[in-house]
């Protein structure tokens, strides 16, 4: 086998993924952009984190200014030499630094081994057959298919990983493969290539030699077109474990493990269809299979029960008013009422008659006694939306409420006893304005009895084409629009940050059915922004100077008025929903472009 350099390699080990090895070159890029060589799903990551790079006849890692800092054996650095065996941690990902394979490591070795005979070899699709039963949980299909595989082929370890990159894969499968690392190299030339490897005898040194594994297999999770994943067995015993029929085998296998979650995925869809239809409360935001609103459902279930205080954090758009809204309809407390607040849309003076109610006279225009939001929550749910800005004086008199169970509403000097649950939001950080000293931090404790960190749209994965066609259904509802998105608005959408959430997402869906002409949404439907570069403002785009980009958009601003009011029948309340803006900012334009009077419902 032809030698190449010996170059040292980082091991990767994200959570809840698949460790990969990775080969360092001159320079490796590690960062949340898709163009870093070692791309992190991870929020806490920054754009461009770190870079490892040549020094002399050494390798140091260098941290690029990031927010949350880069941690070598524990130590946050922001300029160190490595070492072999040092722990980097960059966000929740541990990276290990160690000597690698080089690319020339990985051969198409075909011997001659003992044969398993064809009845055996048929119990795999049978298995695979009884699997198809469990359409409802693809993981545990998986792990039927993945057990029958590895006990016909007689090996060691196997598993079957879920994704279409290398930073997406997560295990959905394995068999005694807990500590096993796949080299970087076999993942790319299975996931990027469509490949299917056969390894061994492994030259010494190598990521999987290192694991004691004599020969291994690996073949793509593949309907069409698309990479669903991978499969991988190995063998700890045998140099010659694995045959060219074996690896036929193991391809055909995948295959049909690529069926299997096509159809469990569909299946999904649909039943969360169904439920949308059937009960029209259910949050559309807590709809979706990543682990991340998942993890929002579990714990969601798990505080809802008690009487625990609740703070939802996350960013602008999320849905956090819809996920409080959920607690409440599966709470003790679901016959109560839930009320509404936000705290930031109000100055201090109508927050406090707001919340606390008022009686005739109180100030000028208090012309009639009015019960609070704090008042009309009793016995039941109150949500305190955007926390975080309320003013001290507000935060000192709703202490007062959460301590005492007593409202006194403004201008009287007889209190109400109340008894209530509160769920708060906001998207900023709670904890840090504490620690500034611009929120109580008594108060904080009586408001995060429980936290629940609603995850941003662009950190659910498919989620974002599942929540799309909900969407879709429930406008189809309602009256005609396109019954599909085409293969490029999915496309565009899966790659899109979607930096305003699911909010976004819902005003793009209905905008495009609004404007689209054909039975299929297409990507210019969808009006896409793209990402805003702080860098280049005031920079001219390609397309012409700032002047000239400016006289174009009345054009495009005057069609997109047009469609929306024809596909609202002429109704001025419904084409401003469909624009996603208010009625007077809809009649003015009407009457901008056309002079009408606007009176279209």
């Amino acid at each position: 086998m032809v030698q190449g350099e010996a170059m040292p390699r980082l091991v990767v080990r994200e959570p809840g993924g698949v460790a990969t090895s990775v080969q360092v070159g001159d320079e490796v890029l590690i960062g949340r952009d898709a163009g870093m060589q070692i791309a992190l799903g991870d929020a806490k990551v920054s754009r461009h984190h770190a870079t490892i790079s040549r020094d002399g006849d050494g390798w140091v890692i260098v941290d690029a200014e990031s927010r949350h800092g880069t941690f070598v054996n524990g130590e946050r650095v922001s300029r160190r030499p490595l070492c072999d065996g040092d722990r980097l941690q960059i966000g929740a990902t541990v990276l290990r630094f160690e000597q690698a394979e080089d690319s020339a490591a990985i051969a198409l070795h075909l011997t001659e081994t003992e044969q398993v005979r064809p009845d055996e070899r048929l119990q795999v699709f049978y298995q695979l057959a009884e699997a198809t039963a469990a359409i409802d949980d693809a993981d545990a299909a998986l792990r039927r298919a993945l057990a029958a595989i590895v006990a016909v082929l007689g090996c060691d370890r196997g598993v079957i990983a879920l994704g279409a990159t290398p930073q997406t894969l997560r295990r959905a499968a394995e068999v005694s493969a807990r500590d096993l690392v796949i080299g970087r190299i076999v993942v790319d030339a299975v996931l990027t290539r469509g490949e299917a490897v056969l390894l061994g005898p492994l030259e010494a040194g190598t990521t999987l030699d290192r694991q004691g594994v004599r020969s291994a297999m690996a073949a793509p999770l593949r309907l069409r077109d698309r990479t669903l994943g991978l499969v991988y067995v190995d063998d700890r015993g045998r140099t010659d474990r694995f045959g060219q029929d074996d690896l036929a085998l193991l391809v055909a296998v995948a295959r049909l493990a690529g069926v299997i979650v096509d159809v469990s995925a569909r299946y999904e869809r649909v039943v969360a269809m169904v439920e949308v239809a059937q009960h029209d409360r259910v949050a559309p935001e807590l709809i979706g299979k990543s682990d991340a609103i998942r993890r929002v459902r579990r714990e969601l279930e798990r505080f809802a029960a008690t009487d625990l205080p609740i703070h939802l954090t996350g960013e602008s758009g999320v849905g956090k008013e819809l996920v409080a809204r959920a607690i409440h309809a599966v709470s003790p407390r679901r016959q109560a009422a839930f009320v509404a607040v936000n705290c930031a849309a109000m100055p201090d003076t109508l927050l406090e008659s707001e919340l606390f109610g008022h009686v005739r006279g109180a100030f000028t225009g208090a012309d009639k006694a009015r019960r609070g939001k704090l008042a009309l929550a009793d016995r039941g749910t109150l949500f305190l939306d955007e926390v975080a800005d309320l003013s001290p004086a507000a935060q000192a008199k709703l202490l007062r409420v959460l301590e005492d169970g007593e409202v006194v509403p403004v201008g009287s000097e007889t209190a109400t006893r109340v008894e209530l649950r509160v769920v708060s939001a906001s998207h900023k950080d709670l904890a840090r304005a504490v620690a500034d000293g611009r929120f109580r931090q008594d108060l904080y404790y009586r408001l995060a009895g429980a936290e629940i960190a609603i995850p941003a749209l662009r950190e659910r994965g498919d989620d974002v084409i599942e929540l799309a066609e909900v969407f879709l259904a429930r406008i189809r509802q309602q009256r005609s629009a396109p019954s599909r998105l085409s293969r490029e608005a999915i496309a565009a959408m899966a790659a899109y940050p979607w930096p305003g959430n699911v909010r976004e997402l819902r005003h793009a869906i209905e905008r495009a059915c609004a404007i689209a002409v054909g039975d299929a949404i297409e990507p210019g439907d969808l009006a896409l922004r793209p990402p805003v570069d702080p860098s280049g403002a005031g920079r001219a785009a390609p397309g012409g100077t700032l002047a000239t980009q400016y006289a174009a958009l009345d054009a495009t601003e005057r069609r997109l008025v047009e469609q929306a009011m024809a596909a609202a029948g002429g109704n001025v309340s419904e084409a401003a929903r469909l624009l996603g803006i208010t009625r007077i900012m809809m009649k003015r334009r009407i009457d901008r472009f056309s002079g009408g009077s606007g009176d279209g419902d």
